[in-house]
C-alpha cells in the first residue's frame, strides 16, 4: 500500500532479472501503474505518468502514440523501452479487460509479455476480468496440480507481499495442515 515501498520493491526485484537502467525503470513504471489503478487513479493520470517516463521525443513506442499510429510501424521489441509504454497504450485505449487483450493482439508484439506488463493494471482498473471466466479457462488448460499451485495461498517463510515473488530455488514445497502451501528451506523439512 505504501507508494515509496512499492517503488523500492519494484527496483529491487528488477535488479535480479533486468539489471539495466531501462529494465529497472520498466519494472518501476509497471508497478507504479498497478499501484495507481489500485488506488483509484484515472486512465488519464496513468497515461500522464507513463508519458512522463517515456516521452514521445525520446521513445519510438511512447504511450503518446496511438495504437493506430503504432500498428504499421511496430516491430517486435523485447526491450523494456519497446514494450512497457506500448503495453500501457494497449491498456489506455481499452474499455474493459477483453478489449485490453484484443489491443495487445492488434500489435505484432510479444503478447504474453505485454499481458504480463499491463495486465495487472487492467485487472486493477477494471476490478477483475469482466465476463471472462478466468478460473474456468485455467481449469480447462492446466493440469490439476498446476491449477492447485496457481490458486492455493502460498506462505514462503519470508515476507512475500506480492504474487510472483521469487522463491529461492533450494526451497521445498510443503502442504500445511490448513491446506495452504509453503515453500521452506530444505533443513526445516522432517
Amino acid at each position: 500500500e505504501d507508494y515509496d515501498k512499492m517503488q523500492e520493491m519494484a527496483r529491487e526485484s528488477a535488479v535480479v532479472s533486468h539489471d539495466h537502467p531501462e529494465g529497472i525503470k520498466g519494472a518501476v513504471v509497471t508497478a507504479t501503474c498497478i499501484w495507481m489503478a489500485r488506488h483509484g487513479k484515472s486512465k488519464e493520470e496513468i497515461y500522464e505518468y507513463v508519458l512522463s517516463e517515456y516521452p514521445m521525443d525520446q521513445y519510438k513506442y511512447s504511450i503518446g502514440y496511438s495504437l493506430a499510429e503504432m500498428r504499421p510501424r511496430y516491430k517486435w521489441d523485447v526491450s523494456c523501452q519497446g514494450s512497457v509504454p506500448a503495453a500501457m497504450r494497449c491498456f489506455y485505449e481499452s474499455i474493459d479487460y477483453e478489449s485490453f487483450i484484443r489491443n495487445i493482439y492488434s500489435l505484432p508484439c510479444d503478447s504474453d509479455t505485454f499481458g504480463a506488463i499491463a495486465g495487472g493494471v487492467a485487472e486493477e482498473f477494471y476490478h477483475g476480468f469482466g465476463d471472462i471466466d478466468a478460473s474456468g479457462i485455467l481449469k480447462e488448460y492446466l493440469t490439476e496440480e498446476l491449477y492447485e499451485i496457481l490458486t492455493t495461498p502460498v506462505h514462503c517463510g519470508f515476507e512475500a507481499p506480492l504474487i510472483g515473488t521469487p522463491v529461492p530455488s533450494n526451497y521445498v514445497r510443503v502442504r500445511n495442515e490448513d491446506g495452504t502451501i509453503s515453500f521452506v528451506p530444505p533443513e526445516s523439512v522432517n
